[in-house]
């Protein structure tokens, strides 16, 4: 398996766009949002969070670019 670290922004932003396309209403991706903002709190307090931060703010990224079709 992967290390966090490895994967790049791009193929990070693939993946959680195909995950949100899945998702039918609002409450799934407010569901799906908090989930990922609590995953992002959790790693941060890891030794060495740099690549799981990376991850989930680009899942983060991505849910609103989806969402509101801005980039944030």
């Amino acid at each position: 398996m992967e290390s966090l670290n490895s994967f790049n922004l791009e193929e990070i932003n693939l993946y959680f766009l195909n995950q949100i396309q899945v998702m039918k209403t609002e409450k799934e991706i407010d569901e799906y949002r908090k989930d990922i903002e609590q995953r992002l709190i959790d790693v941060s307090k890891l030794p060495d969070p740099m690549g799981a931060m990376k991850y989930y703010q680009g899942a983060l990224r991505t849910l609103e670019w989806v969402i509101t079709g801005q980039d944030i």
